[in-house]
């Protein structure tokens, strides 16, 4: 499902280009603005954290109760927003460290190699055979809250993705280069406010969203 009608068109029309680290191959591929769920095991969610609730209500009538939804997206509180709509027993949370970087539209460089992970927000193991969160930064408010992260030392986990993705073009650089709203409120600022309500100060974080906040507001007057 695509919300842009003549990019659905396209991509429909001539499929998807893919290149990069597996190698390069070109797949058709279905795409439209107003997709049939009848028979859908899995509807998996990719847009921006921004257009969460707005995309959950427009699927809210047509997704069938039997299908489940997992948030593949970046930064927090998604699969809170899918919730309210689909209910927690419905709801999958997913993360990647796989790495892709737009080319053009319906061509992909696959740019980067790693694990996924996929859970379910109640914590029952039906849905999925292996329930994970995943933070890879401000390890002291993911123990606050008492979240228990998958890696013993993330910070060496987070270098060893940067190195495994190191020619990728990472999405919110993207879309500072295409001067778009960034997720930058839903990653690093969302840990910013999680450690506010815990006490706890994060100010490379906290910096980090103030300059790419920044950056978006110089949007306007930057000179090409």
């Amino acid at each position: 499902m695509d919300y842009k009608d003549e990019r659905a068109k396209q991509i429909t029309r001539n499929g998807i280009q893919v290149d990069g680290l597996g190698g390069s191959f070109h797949v058709k591929v279905p795409v439209t603005t107003q997709p049939q769920f009848q028979d859908t095991d899995l509807v998996i969610i990719c847009v921006k954290a921004g257009k969460t609730a707005e995309v959950a209500r427009q699927l809210a009538s047509t997704v069938p109760t039997k299908s489940l939804i997992l948030s593949l997206q970046n930064g927090i509180g998604n699969i809170e927003i899918l919730s309210e709509t689909f209910g927690k027993d419905r709801v999958l949370g997913g993360v990647t460290s796989e790495a892709a970087t737009l080319v053009a539209p319906g061509h992909v460089r696959h740019a980067g190699k790693g694990q996924t992970f996929v859970g379910p927000l109640n914590g029952n193991p039906s849905a999925v055979s292996e329930v994970v969160s995943i933070f890879n930064e401000a390890v002291h408010v993911a123990r606050a809250k008492g979240i228990e992260l998958p890696y013993p030392h993330p910070l060496s986990r987070v270098i060893d993705v940067c190195k495994a993705t190191a020619d990728n073009v990472a999405s919110m650089l993207q879309d500072a280069l295409n001067r778009r709203r960034t997720e930058v409120d839903f990653i690093n600022a969302a840990i910013v406010r999680e450690g506010k309500g815990l006490g706890i100060q994060i100010p490379v974080n906290t910096v980090l969203a103030e300059l790419v906040n920044a950056i978006e507001k110089s949007y306007d007057v930057q000179i090409s």
